[in-house]
């Protein structure tokens, strides 16, 4: 990433760390030590039907209007590896992530990036007595000259926003059985 971008980059992410953030979900986000937030949601429906649209949240990616673009560029076993541009304020990151199903869910880890050091992402179900349980994690560190603070700050609001923008597609998925 060349320097005025990542500048662009960092000013960015101050600003989201300064606008505020959202706390619809507030009582179901953690921020672990490490600086990975973990959102959980109880949601109304039976775990075949949040498994669907989980699995469709996962693979089609480019429904996040952060995501710019995500293309399958291989296959290994039963995971793809998946090259994402992400909108990061004004500009583009860019990685390559393995993306992998799980018994109760996905999880996606970096696995090469100029502009991050780390991800790892976690998707889990868990069936309840009436209803499931979706646990959203994620630990995220982009290679900016932005204080750790601020990226944690950033990452949390994305969180938050990937799992209340699941749950709102959640009537739409199920209506298209």
């Amino acid at each position: 990433m060349d320097v005025p971008r990542r500048l662009l980059t960092a000013l960015a992410l101050l600003v989201l760390s300064v606008t505020g953030m959202p706390d619809a979900t507030a009582g179901g986000v953690t921020v672990d030590p490490d600086g990975t937030v973990v959102v959980t949601a109880e949601l109304d429906l039976p775990i075949q039907q949040v498994r669907q649209a989980l699995d469709r949240e996962v693979l089609d990616p480019t429904r996040s209007p952060d995501v710019l673009r995500a293309d399958v560029v291989r296959r290994r076993g039963r995971c793809d590896e998946v090259a994402t541009t992400v909108r990061g304020g004004p500009v583009e990151v860019d990685y390559v992530a393995l993306r992998c199903p799980t018994a109760s869910g996905w999880e996606i880890d970096l696995l090469r990036s100029e502009d991050m050091t780390s991800l790892e992402v976690r998707w889990s179900l868990v069936e309840l007595e009436v209803g499931t349980r979706l646990t959203f994690s994620i630990h995220s560190r982009a290679d900016l000259p932005v204080p750790e603070r601020v990226q944690r700050h950033a990452v949390k609001r994305s969180a938050i926003q990937s799992v209340e923008r699941f749950e709102r597609s959640l009537p739409s998925v199920v209506a298209a059985r």
